[in-house]
């Protein structure tokens, strides 16, 4: 029977001679907690069962101004940003009623639904 301080010092060696990898999400950054950016899919659901606007307080990443915007929730889509593949939220804004407009889930910092009754010009996907 091997002596628990063999097994240590074997383990060790082999962590040693173990390839090591690149961290790959060390880009990425979270602002917020999970459970903020899980309060933030909530609402958005809430407001597109409820058939009411959101105001969405966006960062671009361009010049990290950040921007408030009154729009419809329509769907949620995956789209090929220069950061890579991303989960979209496609919204239709209220003030510009025709216009469609797409924000990245991960630049949204906050979300707050109104008591503005509206009628979105196209189908709302989110369930």
């Amino acid at each position: 029977m091997a002596k628990f301080g063999d097994f240590k010092t074997f383990a060790e060696k082999i962590e040693k001679s173990a390839p090591k990898r690149k961290n790959v999400r060390a880009k990425a950054k979270m602002i917020g907690t999970l459970f903020a950016k899980r309060n933030i899919r909530i609402a958005i659901r809430e407001a597109a069962l409820r058939s009411v606007s959101v105001v969405i307080l966006y960062k671009k990443v361009t010049n990290s101004e950040v921007k408030r915007y009154e729009a419809i929730p329509l769907s949620y889509r995956y789209r090929k940003t220069k950061a890579g593949l991303r989960k979209v939220l496609f919204l239709q804004d209220v003030r510009e009623k025709k216009q469609v407009k797409y924000f990245v889930m991960r630049n949204i910092l906050k979300v707050a639904i109104t008591d503005r009754k509206v009628k979105p010009d196209w189908n709302v996907e989110i369930k």
